[in-house]
């Protein structure tokens, strides 16, 4: 069965991986995103306009769809690298 789960990542981990791509120093949101659709065969929507710096402190969502096992999976990856928490 197909399903869809929203939550939200670190700004200033996703802000920092952008910044780092924009500066040519590590990948991308675009690749790293691409790879975990690729791997996990899911939809990610991602707020790949994030502006870096901005006032907003707010932790921005991300959506992933897919299967459900996929859906779990690419969540995992995903927050293994941009946990609100850790």
């Amino acid at each position: 069965s197909m399903s869809e789960e929203r939550f939200r990542v670190d700004r200033k981990k996703l802000e920092a991986m952008l910044q780092a791509a924009a500066e040519g120093k590590g990948r991308s949101g675009e690749d790293f995103f691409q790879k975990i659709m690729e791997e996990t065969n899911t939809q990610i929507a991602w707020p790949s306009k994030l502006k870096i710096g901005a006032k907003s402190k707010k932790d921005p969502h991300i959506k992933v769809s897919g299967k459900k096992e996929d859906v779990k999976e690419a969540k995992e990856m995903i927050m293994s690298v941009l946990d609100t928490k850790s």
